[in-house]
C-alpha cells in the first residue's frame, strides 16, 4: 500500500503542473484580447485562443482534483464515490476532450489554410467559430453520455483523482476509440495531406511566394506528425 508521501509528492507536482498550465494559458490570452483589434485579429489567433482557454478550463480542473490527492486514503476509497466524486470526473473528462479536440480544431484550420486557401469561405471567422463551437458541444455530448453510466466514473485510490475509471472497459474503451484514436488519426490524415501538398505545389512552381511561405512550417508538420505517431503507438 502507498504511504502518504507519495501522494504529497503526487499533490506538489500536480499543483506546480496546474499553476504553469494556468499561468501559461492566461497569459497567451491576454496578450491577445488586449492586441485584439490592432494586431492580432485573425482565425489563427482565434483557433489559438481556443486552445488556451481549453488549456486554461483543463488546468482548473486538475486543481479541483489535488486537494483530494493530498488527503488520499485508499481505506476509506469506498465513501469518496460521491456525486461530487463525479461531478469532478465529468470537468475532468470534459476538459480533457476539450483539450485533444483544440488539436484536431487546429489542424482543420492549417488544412484550409494551406491546401484549401482558394476557398475563402473556409478561412472566414463564421466557419472558424463553427468548428470551435462544434468541438465544445461534440465533446460535452459524449462527456454526458458517460457521466450517465453509473460506473464509468469512479475514485481511483491509486492516484487519488475521481476520473473515467478503466475498470469499466466497455466506457473507457469507446470513448477512447472515438477521442483518441480518431483524433490522432485524422490529425496525422491532415498534417500528411498538408506535406504531400507543400511538396507537390514546390515541384510544380518553386519559387511561389505562398510555397516558401508554406515549406517553413513544413519542419513543424513533420515533428507534429511524429508526435501524433508517437501518441497514437503509444
Amino acid at each position: 500500500m502507498m504511504n502518504q508521501d507519495f501522494f504529497t509528492i503526487i499533490g506538489s507536482l500536480f499543483t506546480i503542473l496546474s499553476f504553469i498550465i494556468i499561468i501559461f494559458s492566461l497569459t497567451i490570452l491576454v496578450i491577445l484580447v488586449c492586441y485584439w483589434r490592432s494586431e492580432c485579429r485573425s482565425t489563427a489567433n482565434l483557433i489559438v485562443c481556443n486552445s488556451c482557454v481549453t488549456l486554461l478550463f483543463y488546468g482548473i480542473t486538475i486543481c479541483i482534483q489535488i486537494p483530494f490527492v493530498f488527503k488520499n486514503n485508499p481505506v476509506y476509497s469506498n465513501e469518496m464515490n460521491t456525486t461530487f466524486c463525479k461531478i469532478r470526473s465529468f470537468l475532468g473528462t470534459y476538459a480533457t476532450l476539450t483539450k485533444t479536440y483544440s488539436y484536431l480544431v487546429m489542424a482543420i484550420s492549417c488544412f484550409f489554410i494551406t491546401v484549401l486557401y482558394k476557398k475563402r469561405i473556409l478561412l472566414s471567422f463564421r466557419v472558424t467559430w463553427m468548428i470551435i463551437i462544434t468541438n465544445w458541444t461534440v465533446t460535452g455530448v459524449m462527456t454526458v453520455g458517460t457521466f450517465l453510466s453509473p460506473l464509468a466514473y469512479a475514485y481511483e485510490p491509486e492516484s487519488g483523482f475521481c476520473i473515467l475509471t478503466t475498470k469499466h472497459f466497455v466506457t473507457s474503451f469507446t470513448l477512447i476509440t472515438l477521442v483518441f484514436l480518431t483524433t490522432v488519426g485524422t490529425m496525422v490524415t491532415l498534417y500528411g495531406i498538408i506535406i504531400w501538398h507543400i511538396k507537390r505545389k514546390h515541384q510544380i512552381n518553386p519559387n511561389s511566394r505562398s510555397i516558401l511561405r508554406a515549406k517553413r512550417n513544413m519542419k513543424v508538420f513533420m515533428a507534429i506528425i511524429c508526435y501524433c505517431t508517437l501518441i497514437y503507438c503509444i
